[in-house]
């Protein structure tokens, strides 16, 4: 293998999404690495080991090239990611998916700043497009377990729980005409 074929496959992985230079790496890592059972006998070789040993430096020799000619960016990638996710899930899901994707906490940071802005926008978006169209319930019990129910829909997607009370409290404002609660 040589550097330049390390740098065709980092710009294959590109063309198809934006990534973060951390998990482009360990995308580049799994797939260049020799594997012990598929290529027994190349694996073993002396050569195979040095070309182990200097994979690491020649991924980050063509991330670093990547980076300076504007082809990889974290900032893009945050950006893409943040888009994404919004309408979909809130900021708690995006900050878990940041930080699995390896995004730097000033990134993260900006980027959650942005989804909390909308998080109440997207929540009731996102409630009317599923929940909208139900009838309501009929008796109090059938109500309580549709409200566990949304409430368990919109917390799993990470809105916060003061936004999700407050989504539910305006959609019973909506249903009922008041803002009453399960127990009255």
């Amino acid at each position: 293998m040589q550097p330049s074929l390390v740098k065709q496959k980092a710009l294959r992985l590109l063309a198809r999404r934006e990534h973060t230079r951390a998990e482009l790496r360990a995308k580049l890592l799994r797939a260049l690495t020799p594997r012990q059972g598929g290529d027994a006998a190349l694996a073993d070789t002396e050569a195979a080991a040095a070309e182990r040993a200097v994979l690491p430096t020649w991924i980050d020799t063509a991330l670093d090239e990547l980076q300076a000619h504007g082809l990889l960016s974290d900032a893009r990638a945050v950006q893409s990611l943040a888009r994404q996710h919004a309408g979909r899930y809130g900021p708690a899901r995006l900050a878990q998916t940041l930080k699995a994707r390896g995004v730097a906490d000033a990134d993260r940071s900006v980027a959650l700043a942005q989804a909390r802005e909308g998080e109440l926008a997207d929540a009731q978006a996102l409630w009317q497009r599923r929940f909208g169209d139900e009838p309501p319930p009929i008796d109090r019990l059938l109500a309580a377990k549709a409200n566990a129910k949304q409430q368990r829909f919109l917390l799993q997607r990470g809105f916060s729980a003061e936004v999700v009370a407050r989504v539910l409290r305006a959609a019973r404002v909506t249903r009922y005409g008041t803002a009453h609660t399960l127990d009255d």
